[in-house]
């Protein structure tokens, strides 16, 4: 499925924003105690991802706009519209001013847009708006603002139903009208007789538009689920999408799974608020049985989750055996963009439940794996918090992780108060015969990770991981790029017993892949060492800057590399660099050119 290209170069930017970049410093406005801001060169607008990426371009039929809603997250567009416009340029190179623009504002988790504050994490902001009449085929959504053109998204116009569903509607309506909607989507775990569009309603190309639908949930199969989805498979090229129309909130509730997609393919989930959780934070640590485990959202092969808001139920812990995104066979492909994940999981959830769960299990499987980038992850207590994990343990030839390629992007994510590591890629060999799995390359890039690797685990007997970044194990990767990163501050008293401590580790069982460690940024107040293994078998490792403020017996500084005080200040999520600051200008990234929040930068870590 066409994303938004990643890294962002130079070369990803149109002609328009290229002449407009003149390679200057420009320095922001100082903040009070001389605490600045840093802008490199010029800040050119910058669309980082949309929700759906295809969909018709008539049919709306709400009395404003014409074709498919469009939501779109970027940065240096404005916090309001002013004289900004949204254009499509469509497959014969006509460019259309969009139909309808719904709003333009801060994308801080506030309605009329979605719920996941990406302000408070990425200074994002986010435009709704509907397409214009255009030619079927692929074509690109940009936005200009004062006659500086932004980098582009792709967009194909393509045939599809769209579909509603609002409080005052009616299951027994066909659902394909603004004025005659279904009541909601949620079908039925034990009966097919609702005629919601769950029960096997949608058909790939589809997208539903939500007004302000509190999802029932429903009970069977020895499971509370917020909204099920039954034999709803849509493809790469035609999805089916949800999506709340811009307005208040569409909300999915539950005990147990939030958006469960069963016998489903090709589901888009975004702007939902979900929240899950059952178990009370007071009750001993156990994972329960898989049916009784949280998740707010099951991953299906070629779909999306984007600018979702998920927390769990007041007075309950998040606990189980998944994740709030979690994934399976072919489902590994799934893209996560833009997603707020906030204050999951307790002290008592079990270790075996993670923040997000990627995995396969299954050595039929035959796949590309998917991206997760652009992502808020803010206090969460369910250990890991980006987490790709597989293991052979069991199949006919031992390998149950399936053949999985391509090149995983955890790109530009924030995470801040993590249990276990911030990003954790692994596999782990259990059937003694050397078995791996996977085939991909890892791209680490632009990521701030604030407060990881913390504990304490939930059962006895399982180790914390104080730990930030951990990439290794039984898999089997040709390159893997850990670039431009900050990392200020991991593990804590509670992870550190009898566990070895470190801010990354590149540990292979049975492959050697090429490692590249460039233009991070290592900050800690505990003395630990910085890597497992030294600089061993890091082919390329430069532009680091290190910093301790405990003292530097443990964390001694690879050669070669800046030990200097970075002097950042933190206001919530944000980072910002003192003028003063070496991280300035002393950068050499090997991915990007366009840092955490929109800045041409050649400055060394996310910032």
């Amino acid at each position: 499925m066409p994303i938004a290209p990643s890294p962002w170069l130079i070369t990803d930017l149109t002609p328009e924003v290229i002449k407009a970049l003149d390679g200057s410093i420009q320095t922001g406005a100082g903040r009070a105690g001389s605490r600045s801001t840093i802008y490199q060169g010029a800040t050119p607008p910058l669309l980082r991802f949309s929700d759906i990426t295809s969909g018709p371009s008539s049919g709306l039929g709400d009395s404003l706009g014409v074709g498919s809603i469009v939501t779109l997250w970027g940065q240096n567009i404005g916090e309001t519209q002013g004289n900004g416009k949204v254009y499509f340029t469509d497959s014969n190179s006509v460019k259309r001013e969009a139909a309808h623009v719904y709003y333009w504002k801060r994308a801080d988790g506030s309605a009329p847009g979605g719920p996941a504050n990406l302000w408070a994490s990425h200074r994002m902001l986010e435009i709704a708006f509907s397409l214009p009449s255009s030619m079927a085929g692929a074509g690109t959504i940009t936005v200009e603002i004062g006659g500086v053109v932004s980098t582009s998204l792709p967009f194909t116009v393509r045939s599809g139903r769209i579909l509603w569903v609002a409080p005052d509607g009616d299951n027994a309506n066909a659902g394909t009208s603004y004025s005659a909607p279904k009541e909601f989507i949620n079908g039925n775990i034990a009966s097919t007789s609702i005629q919601s569009f769950g029960n096997a309603r949608l058909q790939a190309g589809d997208i539903v538009y939500s007004r302000s639908v509190q999802e029932p949930s429903f009970s069977g199969g020895g499971r509370n689920v917020g909204c099920y989805l039954r034999s709803c498979v849509g493809t790469a090229a035609e999805p089916i999408a949800l999506v709340p129309y811009p307005g208040a909130f569409s909300n999915i509730q539950a005990e147990h799974m939030g958006l469960l997609a069963h016998f489903s393919a090709g589901i888009v989930t975004s702007k939902y608020r979900i929240s899950v959780g059952w178990k009370s934070p007071s009750a001993p640590a156990n994972a329960e049985g898989t049916s009784l485990s949280n998740a707010h959202i099951t991953a299906t092969a070629h779909g999306r989750s984007v600018g979702n808001y998920m927390i769990e139920n007041s007075g309950t812990m998040f606990n189980g055996w998944n994740g709030a995104i979690y994934s399976g066979g072919e489902s590994i492909n799934h893209i996560i963009l833009g997603n707020h994940l906030f204050d999951l999981g307790d002290d008592n959830t079990s270790h075996f439940q993670h923040t997000l769960y990627m995995s396969v299990r299954n050595s039929d499987v035959v796949a590309q794996v998917g991206e997760c980038s652009f992502n808020y992850l803010q206090d969460n207590k369910a250990k890991f918090g980006i987490h790709y994990y597989d293991q052979s343990d069991y199949g006919s030839d031992g390998g149950a992780c399936g053949i999985v390629t391509g090149t995983l992007k955890i790109n530009n994510n924030v995470i801040v108060n993590q249990k276990g590591p911030g990003i954790n890629v692994s596999g782990r060999d259990l059937t003694g015969r050397g078995e791996i799995c996977w085939g991909i390359d890892v791209d680490i890039v632009g990521n701030l990770l604030v407060n990881v690797g913390l504990g304490p685990v939930a059962e006895a007997n399982n180790g914390t991981s104080p730990l930030a970044i951990s990439v290794g194990g039984a898999i089997d990767a040709s390159n893997i790029w850990v670039d431009s990163n900050t990392i200020y501050g991991f593990s804590d008293p509670t992870s550190r017993p009898g566990q070895p401590v470190f801010a990354l580790n590149l540990n292979f069982s049975n492959a050697s892949p090429y490692r590249t460690v460039t233009n991070n940024l290592f900050w800690n107040d505990f003395d630990a060492s910085w890597l497992s293994n030294g600089t061993v078998g890091i082919e390329t490792f430069t532009d680091n800057l290190f910093f301790n403020t405990a003292g530097t017996i443990n964390a001694i500084t690879p050669s070669g590399q800046t030990y200097a005080d970075p002097r950042v200040t933190f206001d919530g999520a944000l980072m910002s660099l003192l003028e003063d600051s070496p991280l300035v200008n002393a950068g050499n990234s090997k991915r990007q050119t366009v840092n955490l929040y929109g800045q041409i930068s050649n400055n060394i870590g996310a910032v």
